[in-house]
């Protein structure tokens, strides 16, 4: 809790050019958002798990369904059944903690590779890096501040 999950969330949607405000989906679980501009890019469905029910059928079903056409992040993956997580064609598991002395955020990133996607994977993984290693403006305004 408090480790950043929606702030990450946040800055993967600008990533992708989706302007709006970025919502944790504790209490609707599954919220989707879509880039404006030409070309259109892929949407981001943003899922958080901690709370549902083991066998939400309905929930798992509305997860998987275009999980080829869209970017998913999902909060407590981890409680995913193994059946809705192989779906993915993509998948990279980040963990986020807060180091003992309560400043920045830790992150460990896992790469997931599929048989076939080594090549995928491996641009994401360029991109990704770079991505850490650009200094970009603070995601919280300075109002929330």
């Amino acid at each position: 809790m408090g480790s950043g999950k929606t702030s990450l969330a946040s800055g993967l949607a600008r990533g992708m050019g989706i302007a709006v405000r970025i919502a944790s989906p504790t209490f609707l679980y599954l919220q989707s958002y879509h880039a404006s501009g030409s070309p259109p890019a892929l949407p981001l469905l943003h899922a958080d798990w901690d709370r549902v029910s083991p066998g939400a059928e309905d929930l798992e079903e509305a997860l998987v369904e275009g999980a080829s056409e869209r970017v998913t992040i999902v909060e407590w993956g981890e409680k995913l059944p193994d059946s809705v997580v192989a779906i993915f064609p993509l998948r990279v598991r980040l963990t986020l903690s807060i180091p003992e002395n309560r400043e920045g955020r830790r992150v460990r990133i896992l790469w997931d590779p599929e048989s076939g996607r080594e090549e995928a994977l491996a641009r994401v993984r360029t991109n990704f890096r770079h991505c850490l290693q650009t200094e970009l403006p603070s995601l919280v305004s300075p109002s929330e501040q």
